[in-house]
């Protein structure tokens, strides 16, 4: 009897998967091997890169990534844990503002009710309110403005974002429209501490 070739012998083997060719010859990886990647990915970065960026935004040497980065502290909803991480934010006229993907668990911690938050902004340490907002509505239009993605674009991506506010002295949020799905109240603006 004939031989069986290694697909046939091993069914874990790239001969004996489908994978869809690329340009070049190169084998797109399935989805278990791109699960793969975003978690070395994640790894990667919460190991090494988030530690480097959190000391730089302690240090006198903050002005080099304070433009764009935050460090953002809060108590955990359910585990009473501390955390602390940097992330990417941007300034409106409500305040300050975060984008992160629905995949990620963190903001969770905001979705039922704003909660007090610590975040080191531009060297100085404040303390204020943050809360979730999933409200399709006002999660495109932060989209499309800090991407500058179309409005069609940023209301098909909206569905996978959540917009995490956080007040600042002196600013209020603007009045909820019945389309916006849900808003968030804020009690305290941010006072430095």
């Amino acid at each position: 009897s004939p031989r069986p070739s290694g697909a046939e012998r091993h069914p874990n083997s790239v001969a004996s998967t489908r994978h869809a060719v690329l340009p070049g010859g190169f084998l797109a990886p399935d989805q278990k091997g791109m699960d793969r990647v975003r978690l070395i990915r994640q790894l990667i970065l919460n190991a090494i890169v988030n530690p480097v960026v959190a000391a730089v935004l302690r240090s006198p040497f903050h002005r080099a990534l304070s433009s764009r980065f935050l460090l953002l502290s809060f108590t955990g909803r359910v585990s009473g844990r501390r955390y602390t991480f940097p992330v990417d934010y941007r300034v409106d006229c409500h305040g300050l503002q975060v984008l992160t993907s629905r995949k990620r668990r963190w903001w969770r911690n905001f979705a039922a009710d704003p909660r007090d938050v610590s975040v080191r902004y531009n060297g100085r340490r404040l303390v204020g309110t943050a809360g979730a907002i999933t409200g399709k509505a006002l999660v495109a239009g932060a989209l499309s403005d800090r991407f500058g993605w179309s409005n069609e674009r940023a209301d098909s991506e909206a569905g996978e974002w959540v917009l995490l506010r956080i007040g600042l002295p002196g600013v209020e949020p603007p009045g909820v429209e019945p389309e916006d799905e849900r808003e968030t109240a804020f009690d305290n603006p941010l006072t430095p501490s």
